[in-house]
């Protein structure tokens, strides 16, 4: 990465960025606990950019409708998880702050909805201190016009570094990862693509909404 300082590669997210400048491709790499760099894969080269507000490791970047990033949860150098998430606007190279999420959370999981919010799900929210890491089963929506977040239905299973595409039918299909039980780690459920007040329940598996 030329003399762009080394990072872990556990600790990175990245988001694939609209087409700049007539760069065929532009990535934006975030974290390993430092500032950012961004990777415009036509001339093969990395260029710093702006900084986050906040130090983070293990956090998401998830490219938003409008163009933005945004990057969600982590942890700093003691472990301890944040709560807090920040938009990254390709225009200016600047980070500002947005609103935080109701929990703090690492290794969760951050996807885009057809309906423009982000679904964050799972992760855990304990300090470096304790282990094994207590896994949350709770879910909650970014609302990019409002910058708030909202909690939705809680996971059957809870669960950390799993994985939750976006399917075609509008679901999000949340499977694998660890868990304080056993059978997360084969678990499989659910969640919808559009969420309705009604639609909220307990579990997991739940009907999509069209």
């Amino acid at each position: 990465m030329n003399s762009i300082e080394p990072r872990v590669p556990t600790f990175q997210a990245a988001a694939v960025l609209p087409r700049l400048l007539g760069a065929s491709l532009t990535v934006l790499l975030v974290g390993a606990l430092t500032a950012m760099v961004a990777l415009a894969s036509g001339s093969g080269t990395w260029t710093t950019t702006g900084s986050l507000n906040v130090s983070r490791g293990v956090e998401t970047a998830t490219l938003l409708q409008n163009g933005q990033v945004l990057v969600a949860g982590g942890v700093n150098y003691n472990w301890t998880p944040y709560a807090s998430a920040e938009l990254y606007t390709v225009g200016t190279g600047k980070w500002t702050t947005t609103g935080s999420m109701t929990s703090p959370r690492v290794y969760h999981t951050a996807t885009l909805l057809p309906s423009g919010q982000v679904l964050v799900v799972g992760g855990y929210a304990t300090t470096g201190a304790t282990w094994p890491p207590i896994a949350l089963a709770t879910a909650e929506l970014y609302t990019p016009s409002t910058g708030r977040w909202t909690t939705t239905g809680n996971m059957k299973v809870a669960r950390y570094q799993h994985t939750a595409p976006l399917l075609p039918s509008g679901q999000v299909l949340v499977s694998g990862g660890g868990s304080n039980d056993p059978s997360g780690y084969t678990h499989r459920g659910r969640l919808p693509g559009r969420h309705r007040d009604r639609s909220r329940r307990g579990g997991v598996v739940y009907p999509g909404h069209r």
